[in-house]
């Protein structure tokens, strides 16, 4: 149940926020805002137009009253300044538009008026006020003034009307004579007699004066007109001046009186609405408290029927309480002799333990020596997979170097190729050279023996016989050189045989090379594998070692696992680095074998077509040996004599042809005579 200081801090909060929100919607449904909206709205036009010298209507001022309408404005703002209607003065003033243009003092306005100093009416007036040095020095006080003095002013109009009230009551007369004298008269009897003139005399001087009264007052207007103007200049200056201040105190006047009064109507107004509110709010707080009374002493009610109820609870609690500690005490006892009991238990098993612990001890002294045999076997396998890895990387690089001589030969296989598609086309343009000059010998042999067969050899002549063996002998000689040509030509496919058999021989020594460092680098990769495993048995080990150790025993064996870690680490990569060496000569190795396989193949097709250039050759020396032997079966006894030297040539060349020739490049042989 919270304190009754809390509930009343309560209730005064709720009750302030009920009369805030209370306010809030009385201003908001009376028109207060908008009527104090309207009037500061109508306030500020006011203000606008004042300084703008806008009349209240809306419509603009005229350009400006004229001197006479000005004098008339200036009487009047005097006098109304006089009788204390400030109001009506500003309205006035700015109706009028003589508010911009400045004020005439009494001097002036009796100067403008007419009335010159010295005369009577010019004494009443300038006197009116009851002689006050301030209008008789032409310089009167604000008309806004709010001094005692300035409420005692009697204003110009006032003074004029008074004086006007006194001069009408008093008319002024004076005596005067007049004698009439005959007409007949000159005004030389007049002089003479001393009479006054006649009424034409009286007229005549009457309009003189008349005229000079006129002409004098004409310049007398002049005179003052002009003065006038330079006063009304030296009044423009010095109003000027004086405009501003009295602006400022217009408006000082206007704001100390109208804001005033409008801030204690407001006030009042605003008074009693919040009196009122006030008494409602009262009356909604009182109820309400009341309404708080009587829901505090169902509060307090409710609160004695659970006090009740929690005093029913407590004893039952109470009760419940007892009978719980009783049954505890009987619990502690058998709690007391069974943990007797399980005290001699632990104590025997706590000696177990100490056994226990004190084998594990000495398991771990051993593990630790195991540990360490099985760290110095595998620094020991590190140190062999360091050596195969020397090993293996002597390897590489021998292959390496067999790679380079095997790129070297492969050049000069190349080069012997060309040298060879060389040859081969300077022989085809040999056998060309050749096919003509046996074809011309042959035909020279064809007519020899057509001659021979025809002419018996008794019968030829010395010349003719001559002749023959001439041709005979060239034939032979042809012949044997047909034949150096064939052997250099076999000692050239022998010399390019070889070449290619070196090539071949090198390419085996690289590829098998190549195999043995795959095959050592494989061999290396599954000893490393085979170590990391080896590692990582030693790491369980050590853990499960290192999970009953404590202390220097477990530091040491912890580092010897980072060590291990570390080396199985440097294991990982190597056998990382070595997999993509392998993967680099495996790489190597199929570019060298595709290499090589196209030089076998340049190769070969060199070698078949030269075969099958000799193969033509000796195709073509078979049919002339042919075409020979038809030729002397028909020819005489003494023409064979002469053509066997021309038959043994030809013979030569046919069997210089007709041998067959084999060569083997890879595995690859080509057999002439079996492909002919």
């Amino acid at each position: 149940m919270p304190p009754p200081g809390d509930e009343n801090a309560v209730a005064a909060a709720g009750a302030e926020a009920a009369l805030r929100e209370q306010v809030l919607r009385r201003v908001l449904s009376s028109d207060v805002l908008n009527t104090v909206k309207v009037r500061a709205h109508l306030r500020a036009r006011l203000y606008a137009e004042l300084k703008g010298g806008r009349r209240p209507g809306g419509s603009p001022a005229s350009a400006g009253p004229t001197l006479q309408q000005h004098v008339l404005n200036c009487l009047v703002a005097e006098h109304l300044a006089a009788s204390g209607h400030k109001y009506a003065l500003s309205v006035f003033m700015a109706e009028s538009g003589s508010g911009g243009l400045p004020r005439l003092s009494r001097g002036d306005l009796l100067r403008l008026l007419g009335v010159l100093p010295g005369t009577q009416v010019h004494a009443l007036l300038a006197l009116g006020d009851g002689g006050s040095a301030a209008t008789a020095g032409g310089e009167r006080p604000s008309p806004d003034s709010t001094s005692p003095a300035s409420t005692h002013q009697t204003s110009l109009a006032e003074a004029m009307v008074a004086a006007l009230g006194r001069l009408g009551g008093h008319i002024s007369t004076a005596a005067a004579a007049c004698q009439t004298i005959d007409g007949a008269a000159g005004p030389a009897g007049a002089a003479a007699t001393g009479v006054a003139p006649s009424s034409q005399e009286l007229a005549a001087r009457l309009s003189a004066i008349e005229e000079e009264y006129r002409r004098r007052s004409t310049q007398q207007e002049a005179a003052s007109a002009a003065a006038v103007e330079e006063r009304m200049a030296e009044f423009q200056r010095q109003c000027e001046a004086r405009c501003v201040v009295q602006l400022a105190e217009q408006l000082a006047a206007l704001r100390e009186g109208e804001l005033t009064a409008v801030r204690a109507e407001e006030a009042e107004r605003y008074r009693a609405q919040l009196d009122g509110e006030r008494a409602a709010l009262a009356a909604a707080h009182q109820e309400r408290q009341a309404a708080l009374h009587r829901q505090e002493e169902e509060l307090l009610e409710r609160a004695r029927r659970q006090q009740r109820e929690l005093d029913g609870l407590r004893e039952d609690h109470l009760r419940r309480m007892r009978a719980e500690e009783e049954r505890l005490q009987a619990w502690k006892a058998d709690s007391e002799a069974q943990a007797a009991t399980e005290a001699a238990a632990a104590r025997q098993q706590l000696r177990a333990a100490e056994v226990a612990a004190a084998r594990a001890k000495a398991e771990a002294e051993a593990g630790e020596r195991r540990l360490a045999a099985a760290l110095e076997q595998a620094q020991q396998r590190e140190a062999a997979a360091m050596r195969a890895q020397a090993a293996a990387d002597a390897e590489v690089r021998r292959v390496r170097q067999l790679q380079s001589q095997l790129a070297a030969a492969l050049e000069e296989q190349g080069a012997l190729r060309q040298q060879l598609a060389a040859a081969t086309a300077g022989h085809q343009a040999e056998q060309a050279e050749q096919r003509q000059e046996l074809a011309a010998l042959q035909r020279e042999q064809a007519r020899l023996q057509k001659a021979a067969a025809a002419t018996p050899a008794a019968c030829l002549s010395p010349d003719g016989a001559g002749r023959l063996q001439a041709a005979v002998r060239r034939l032979v000689a042809r012949a044997d050189e047909l034949q150096a040509e064939v052997e250099a030509s076999r000692r050239r496919e022998q010399l390019w045989k070889s070449c290619a058999a070196e090539a071949e021989k090198l390419l085996s020594k690289a590829a098998k090379g190549q195999d043995r460092a795959l095959q050592h680098s494989e061999d290396l990769r599954l000893a490393l594998a085979a170590a990391a495993r080896e590692v990582a048995d030693l790491q369980s080990q050590a853990a499960v070692a290192a999970a009953g150790l404590e202390g220097p025993a477990a530091a040491a064996l912890e580092t010897t696992s980072r060590e291990v870690q570390r080396w199985q680490e440097d294991a990982e990569a190597r056998v990382a680095a070595a997999q993509q060496a392998e993967a680099d000569l495996r790489r190597e190795a199929a570019q060298l074998q595709q290499r090589a396989l196209a030089n076998r193949t340049g190769t070969a097709q060199g070698l078949q077509q030269f075969s099958s250039i000799s193969h033509e050759a000796s195709e073509a020396a078979a049919a002339e040996e042919s075409e020979s032997e038809a030729s002397a079966a028909a020819a005489s006894a003494d023409g064979t004599a002469a053509t066997a030297g021309a038959a043994g040539a030809a013979e030569q060349l046919q069997a210089a042809g007709n041998e067959p020739s084999t060569y083997s490049i890879d595995g690859f042989v080509t057999d002439e005579s079996s492909k002919f």
